[in-house]
Formats: structure tokens, C-alpha cells, sequence
């Protein structure tokens, strides 16, 4: 009685369980569900405003990713429109259930985006952010927040990366710099 399945020798057998387990990697890497944190993001009022951050965003969802979105989209609006972004980015979480949070900015964004997800988090350094470490009171320490719970921290330019490790220098190790090009 002949078997219904073709014997298939081992090292044949591994090979496809290695390009099955790189296909199901490669999958993975393609469909990230990132959620996108940014107090500046271009608007009809304001449409100058973080287009960078909308840059970043083409780019992430021209690569297969899926992106939602928690923004200001505005100057105007104080400092309570925060609260708002920091509600649209909690309800936006719950529902969307991202597989990783990218925030623009470490203070107030990267605290609002790590207080929203417990999906990994990544932080963009711009530059304002980090010069008030130690120039606003109360910032160094929630800095130091964002930076613990981050799994990685991007800096635009090396000079940041360094300027900023030498003022939170918990960030060594986890921080990166993707130049912007500016």
C-alpha cells in the first residue's frame, strides 16, 4: 500500500520550514499596525505645520503599513487642546490596537503616546523638546519617563543625539538618528 504523501528528505524539508518561517517574518514586517502621536501635523488651518510627520506617515503606509493617527492639526488652541490629543489618542488605541506607537516629540506627545499604549513605543527628537530638558521645570523628569518606557528614541541629527544623551544619559543605548535632511 502506497502512502498518499510524497516522502520529502529532511534537508528539502528544512529549507521550506526556513522560507516559510522568512515569509511569515517578512509578512510581519509588512503589515505593522503603527499608531502615529504628533502635536504637529499639517492641517487645513495650518497646513506648514509638521509636514515632516506627514512625510514620515506616506512613507510607513507606502511600505504596506497600516497607520492611524492622533494629531494637532493646529497651533491655535492652548494648551488644553493636549487634553484632547491625549483622549483621541487613548480611544484611538483601544480601537485601532497598534504594534507599535511612533510619537513626534518627547514632551508632551511621547508622554500622552506612552501613557495611551503599552504597545512598544518609539519617540522622535526634534530639537525644542530636548533644550527644554533642564530649561523647563518638570521636564527632565518626564523626559526620563518617555525615555524608560520607549523602546527606542530618534534623534534628526547627530548633534541632538549627543546633546541629548548628555542630558539624559539613561538614553544611551536606545537612541538613534535618522538625519532629517534639514
Amino acid at each position: 500500500m502506497r502512502s498518499r504523501h510524497a516522502y520529502v528528505p529532511r534537508c528539502q524539508a528544512r529549507a521550506w520550514h526556513r522560507r516559510s518561517e522568512r515569509a511569515a517574518a517578512r509578512a510581519i514586517l509588512r503589515a505593522v499596525r503603527i499608531l502615529l502621536v504628533s502635536q504637529m501635523y499639517p492641517g487645513p488651518e495650518d497646513p506648514d505645520l509638521g509636514v515632516f510627520v506627514a512625510q514620515v506617515e506616506r512613507a510607513l503606509a507606502a511600505r504596506g503599513h497600516e497607520i492611524e493617527r492622533a494629531v494637532l492639526d493646529r497651533r491655535a488652541g492652548g494648551k488644553r487642546r493636549y487634553l484632547g490629543l491625549a483622549r483621541d489618542a487613548l480611544t484611538t488605541a483601544r480601537r485601532f490596537r497598534p504594534d507599535v506607537v511612533h510619537a513626534h516629540v518627547l514632551v508632551p506627545t511621547g508622554l500622552i503616546a506612552a501613557l495611551a499604549s503599552r504597545a512598544p513605543l518609539v519617540v522622535t527628537a526634534h530639537g525644542r523638546d530636548v533644550r527644554n530638558v533642564g530649561a523647563v521645570p518638570g521636564v527632565a523628569a518626564a523626559t526620563r519617563g518617555v525615555v524608560r518606557r520607549a523602546a527606542a528614541v530618534v534623534t534628526v541629527s547627530d548633534y541632538l543625539r549627543h546633546e541629548f544623551e548628555a542630558k539624559i544619559p539613561e538614553a544611551r543605548g536606545k537612541t538613534h538618528t535618522v538625519d532629517s535632511g534639514v
